[in-house]
């Protein structure tokens, strides 16, 4: 061989070698690559969990691909470099599914779930079930922080508004909402629930609720379901004198003691004060009777747990009750209930 033939030759071997040297990558280079690849991994297989492979073909084939090919690279190690922006291409393309599903399905959802609760709760401003219209606004809002580019689509975000989307549905479906009258639940001057009261509420209340906990159950035997029960309590506004009524109502309150000679707005203060305490104690009255006949037939160990609400609002007019010049108004004596079921994985 030649002189000029062999120095070819040898040039030729050494770029060959420095390329595959160059070409190899560093440690801090190939955890960059599984990182980034592993992210996106992570990405599609949460796209892939949620069925929509025939909603968005196009994307999700880009990401699948995308995935597949950084996956490859990676374990080649002088093709490591390429790894990354494969697997940011695969990472964008689930990131715009992840968009596109909680725009066009998670807020779609939350919007009906709004008007449902809004027309179901109208003017009561008691209804627990408007407690949670928070959470879908909080939906709505990265809804639109997505659509406008302010947020990118994450992982996290999307789930816990697809969460808070099938929770809520489950809470208006378990929802139950009643009102039991004082003047036929209780005897007079008395918060003791009468044989009546108690069949009202068994006919009215427990009924669905039981058979809501039963279905609940049933269909998460591995979840901890919360019954929360919330009952508000309202009176009339006529005034106390059974004094052994008045005695258990004032026991373990300070300077609850009647003034001798009252002043006109010393005994109105008293008795919107009696009063109170009156509706909190029908209130928790009903509430305890919920509960026990909720958990009767539960063992130690049972993943049932009730949530007790107690309030009294005493002379307060109730929702959706006419104002009326009457001391002695039927109409707002009155115990309102309501019942909403959670569920928890454990």
């Amino acid at each position: 061989m030649k002189k000029r033939e062999i120095q070819v030759c040898t040039l030729f071997l050494a770029a060959v070698l420095i390329a595959g040297i160059s070409g190899c990558a560093t440690q801090k280079e190939l955890l960059m690559a599984k990182e980034k690849v592993a992210e996106a991994e992570k990405n599609f297989e949460t796209v892939e969990s949620l069925n929509v492979k025939s909603t968005y073909p196009d994307n999700f084939t880009a990401a699948q691909m995308n995935l597949l090919e950084a996956k490859k690279y990676l374990e080649q190690n002088w093709l490591v470099k390429k790894a990354i922006p494969a697997a940011e291409k695969s990472l964008s393309e689930s990131r715009t599914i992840l968009k596109k599903y909680h725009g066009d399905v998670i807020a779609g959802k939350a919007k009906e779930l709004k008007k449902t609760i809004e027309q179901k709760v109208g003017e009561d401003k008691d209804s627990p079930l408007k407690d949670y219209l928070s959470e879908l606004d909080n939906v709505l809002d990265y809804a639109e922080k997505l659509e406008t580019g302010k947020e990118i689509a994450s992982i996290d975000n999307v789930l816990a508004s697809l969460d808070v989307v099938i929770k809520t549905q489950d809470r208006i479906l378990s929802y139950t909402s009643d009102k039991l009258e004082s003047d036929v639940s209780f005897d007079i001057g008395s918060y003791e629930l009468s044989d009546k009261g108690m069949r009202n509420l068994e006919e009215n209340v427990i009924r669905k609720i039981l058979a809501d906990k039963e279905s609940y159950k049933e269909q998460h035997p591995d979840s901890i379901i919360t019954l929360r029960i919330t009952v508000v309590g309202y009176t009339d506004r006529v005034g106390f004198k059974n004094l052994s009524l008045i005695e258990e109502l004032t026991a373990g309150v300070e300077n609850a003691r009647a003034e001798k000679r009252p002043s006109k707005s010393q005994a109105e203060e008293r008795r919107q004060f009696l009063n109170r305490r009156l509706s909190e104690f029908r209130a928790k009255a009903i509430s305890e009777y919920i509960k026990q006949r909720i958990l009767a037939g539960e063992t130690r160990d049972s993943h049932i747990k009730v949530e007790q609400e107690i309030i009294g609002k005493g002379e307060d007019a109730p929702p959706g009750i006419p104002p009326s010049g009457s001391v002695n108004d039927p109409q707002r004596r009155i115990c309102k209930i309501y019942s909403i079921i959670n569920y928890m994985a454990r």
